[in-house]
């Protein structure tokens, strides 16, 4: 009997403390959401993908500005372009990727316990590396009024390349005007020259003060704008020549250009440029830059060969704006 009242004893614990260990577990609270057993279980997701250029995907875009909506919550793509977020309810979500430099991407998805994948392709803005603009005032024998022109000169650059560019254009508002620039060259450089008669004011004069810009559009019609520009300086007096002029017949060289100085109240250089008159025409044969304000004369010891010419002397202020003198001719024999 002791035997047996020793088993029976040790069966009733074991009982008793399985009874415990169970109970205990049974009425535990499961409260954790990631708790497949629990009541308020939510199965998590994850969003994940990689951002690039928009025509070449192997141009990785670190630092892009990634924010995921309704939760507020913000990540950047790494080196990698790479980027992800985790422990997503499933749900609606909106995907907004930005980044310096390129147009904006929205995604709308929808979240479920899996894994998704969006990838983000930016298209680049165009934007203006340089602009420069510069007023040239013209004076001719004929015909006899001045005229000033506006030359306008930028490079456009484009992440995505120079051909993703469709139009270059200027515009000034005030007067409800707009003209295109052309491409010079394959470096994104764009120019354009505007006359007085192009304009639908008499005179270039009106522009000044008025808001100038420029526009840059791509092949997906992404618009870039310029800061508002201004007509610079219109430069109003005009140099005149002393010699050589009126036909007059050089023999000898070296050859000696002078004319009246100039006074003006800020920085400037002059300008010489001669041209050979060939059967009515011409052509330019040379250019001299660079001439210090404080001369009136230039001596020239290359001679010319035998020919008619002309040679017009210019105005130049330090940012490009010229004005030019009438035309003085002269012959070598």
């Amino acid at each position: 009997m002791f035997l047996y009242e020793k088993v029976m004893i040790y069966r009733s614990i074991i009982t008793f403390s399985a009874f415990l260990m169970f109970g205990c577990l049974s009425d535990a609270e499961r409260d954790n959401p990631l708790d497949t057993q629990a009541k308020n279980y939510l199965p998590a997701g994850k969003l994940f993908g990689r951002v690039t250029a928009f025509y070449r995907t192997d141009i990785i875009l670190s630092a892009a500005d990634i924010s995921l909506e309704p939760e507020g919550r913000h990540t950047l793509s790494g080196t990698d372009g790479t980027f992800e977020f985790k422990n997503l309810a499933p749900g609606n979500y909106t995907l907004n990727c930005r980044r310096e430099g390129y147009r904006p991407d929205t995604v709308l998805t929808e979240i479920d316990a899996g894994s998704k994948e969006i990838n983000f392709r930016l298209n680049a803005l165009p934007y203006f590396e340089q602009i420069d603009l510069t007023t040239h005032h013209v004076s001719r024998w004929w015909p006899a009024e001045d005229s000033y022109f506006l030359r306008i000169k930028t490079q456009v650059r484009d992440e995505d390349g120079i051909n993703e560019i469709d139009s270059v254009w200027f515009s000034a508002p005030s007067i409800s005007f707009a003209e295109t620039l052309f491409i010079s060259n394959l470096n994104g450089i764009y120019e354009q020259t505007i006359t007085e008669d192009q304009l639908p004011v008499s005179s270039l004069r009106q522009l000044e003060g008025k808001s100038i810009f420029l526009f840059c559009r791509d092949l997906v019609k992404n618009i870039a704008v310029s800061d508002e520009l201004f007509l610079p300086r219109l430069i109003q007096e005009v140099p005149l020549q002393i010699s050589p002029s009126g036909l007059e017949t050089i023999n000898s060289f070296p050859l000696t250009f002078a004319w009246e100085q100039v006074f003006l109240p800020y920085t400037f250089t002059y300008k010489i440029e001669i041209y050979q008159v060939n059967f009515g025409f011409f052509s330019r044969i040379r250019e001299i830059t660079d001439i210090s304000s404080v001369q009136n004369t230039y001596e020239m010891a290359t001679a010319l060969p035998a020919g008619d010419y002309f040679w017009l002397l210019y105005v130049v202020d330090e940012f490009g704006d010229t004005s030019s003198s009438k035309e003085a001719a002269f012959r070598v024999q």
